[in-house]
């Protein structure tokens, strides 16, 4: 069943079942279930009084006063003194003041508050012109101001819960934006550095091509031709780069610098260690030469990692392992701190760095908190066409 299908249902049942009962009770025996005057007259009133309910969730305050003027009128001619109405006014009048709280705005609130005043008013009237005390119709009204207070008390839980929801899918887009941000902010830096290492082997290549075609002899043109062509287009690629290089960053600047390597890992270490870090570097394996720039993403991952444990753990113990194997390499920072707090985004933005560099060469990253403490970066980058050193 649909939703609106649900809704109506739910909408059209309590008139359909007061209007049963009270047809039953008519039908059954009539006299006996407490009903005054003609049998016709009370199903009119019955149905005069319940009908009103079917717009209590458009109109809840026109709904209560369609229903208690109703009931009003209905106790009025036939029950009116001492006689006990019947149970479907009291009732009807407990679906209306209950829509009234659940779905009235504050402006229809009120106008229902107003009403109930009204009928409050009248009720007295009416049993005291009957030779009745006011004070027997205060179990029905104490019984229709909670069933308001209750609808209301509901309406106020949704609106909360609606507000939280909301407010959970606004952050949730932020924190998609906040990561793709810092992921292209990565691949950014990530272009610009690969940048740095693709310019400074073009560069060598130019220069020593340059220098090899003036140290040939005069017979050897067709090497000369060779070797200017290879200068030419070494040029001519670097330009291109250059252009590459004004687009990723506004400033335009290229260093046409070596980056980092694993070569130049023992000063960040010790760089690491002078910031109060008890380092312990550990390499297993046989090293191979890498690529420059799967050298720099190893380097990058290493750096990261004692930067966290820098930030989140400070004075902690912190053992890195590189692990060489044939086809891949294993690099672990693990330290013996808390841990960084928990993120609402999955990981700082180191975090995203590292996941974005791993799998720019086809690797996996894996981080955790050790159940007794500590936390470990754990990322492993496939080698391929790597020769042994």
């Amino acid at each position: 069943m649909s939703i609106a299908l649900r809704r109506r249902a739910l909408d059209v049942a309590p008139t359909v079942a007061l209007l049963a009962i009270g047809g039953a009770q008519m039908l059954a025996d009539y006299h006996q279930s407490g009903y005054r005057g003609a049998r016709g007259v009370n199903a009119a009133f019955l149905v005069a009084t319940c009908v009103p309910l079917l717009i209590r969730r458009a109109h809840p305050a026109l709904a209560l006063a369609g229903v208690f003027v109703a009931q009003g009128v209905w106790i009025g001619i036939f029950y009116h003194g001492s006689q006990q109405p019947p149970f479907e006014p009291f009732a009807a009048g407990v679906v209306a003041c209950f829509a009234l709280g659940r779905h009235a705005d504050r402006r229809a609130l009120r106008a229902g508050a107003a009403v109930f005043a009204l009928v409050v008013i009248a009720t007295a009237i009416v049993l005291v012109v009957g030779g009745s005390t006011v004070g027997n119709a205060l179990p029905v009204l104490v019984w229709w101001l909670a069933a308001i207070g209750f609808g209301r008390g509901l309406r106020d839980r949704q609106v909360l819960v609606e507000l939280l929801r909301d407010r959970s899918a606004r952050l949730e887009r932020d924190r998609e934006r906040e990561i793709a941000g810092a992921a292209l902010e990565e691949r950014a830096r990530i272009a610009r550095e690969l940048h740095d290492v693709i310019a400074h082997a073009v560069s060598l290549m130019v220069v020593q091509a340059s220098a090899e075609r003036r140290l040939l002899e005069p017979g050897q043109q067709r090497t000369a031709d060779t070797l200017e062509t290879i200068e030419t287009s070494g040029r001519e690629a670097l330009g291109e780069l250059r252009r590459l290089l004004g687009v990723l960053c506004a400033s335009g600047r290229e260093r046409l610098a070596p980056q980092p390597g694993l070569a130049t890992l023992p000063e960040l270490i010790e760089e690491a260690r002078r910031s109060g870090h008890a380092i312990r570097f550990e390499a297993e394996g046989e090293p191979v030469r890498l690529p420059a720039g799967l050298d720099l993403t190893a380097y990058r991952i290493v750096q990261e990692g004692l930067t966290n444990a820098r930030k989140h753990a400070p004075g902690a113990a912190v053992d890195v392992t590189l692990r060489w194997r044939p086809a891949e390499l294993e690099i672990e920072v693990a330290d013996d701190g808390p841990g960084p707090p928990p993120s609402p985004n999955g990981g700082g933005h180191g975090l995203i760095g590292m996941r974005e560099r791993t799998s720019l060469y086809g690797g996996v990253l894996r981080t955790e908190t050790a159940r007794g403490g500590g936390f470990r970066v754990q990322a492993h980058l496939p080698i391929e066409d790597a020769s042994r050193g």
